[in-house]
């Protein structure tokens, strides 16, 4: 997991192109500390991994909360668990339990959101490419598919349309 992690990191970097968000940075940065602070053992180990114990609706309603009020920022797994006072593993665990997806994905899902209020208001300098930088996505190709995916058109498109009418 780690390695892969280091790897998706060294060739963001590696590309000619390479002008990844802050945001972007920050939370592949986030995820290799995750990862491997998971997977070594260490003096804190049982307090990162602890008791898997469920939480409510109500504090995965509060995690929520905390990512559409922080969507432009890193969202870390220690963010959340502060957030609902539980263990980041009880976090992913509930929200599979209450909301069938991960507090990952709930990220994604309200970037994606951001985007398209962003393609569908542009101004005069907006583009698909600053768009997706902005909203966190360092993979302008996955941000296309995932868009797509989530409202039925290219990012494109919308942009397109936006700015005809």
């Amino acid at each position: 997991m780690i390695r892969n992690l280091v790897r998706v990191l060294i060739a963001e970097l590696d590309r000619e192109t390479s002008d990844l968000s802050p945001l972007v940075l920050a939370e592949i940065e986030q995820a290799i500390m995750v990862a491997y602070l998971s997977g070594v053992p260490h003096n804190y180990s049982d307090q990162l991994n602890g008791r898997d114990w469920s939480i409510s609706r109500r504090q995965v309603s509060r995690a929520e909360a905390y990512i559409e009020s922080n969507w432009k920022q890193p969202i870390s797994v220690e963010a959340l668990a502060a957030v609902t006072n539980v263990s980041a593993r009880s976090i992913f665990n509930s929200f599979q339990q209450y909301r069938g997806y991960s507090p990952m994905k709930f990220v994604k899902q309200i970037r994606l959101r951001h985007a398209n209020e962003m393609l569908m208001t542009p101004d005069s300098d907006t583009s698909v490419t600053k768009v997706s930088f902005e909203c966190g996505f360092g993979n302008l190709s996955h941000f296309a598919m995932d868009y797509k995916r989530l409202f039925g058109e290219s990012p494109s498109l919308t942009l397109q349309r936006a700015k005809s009418v």
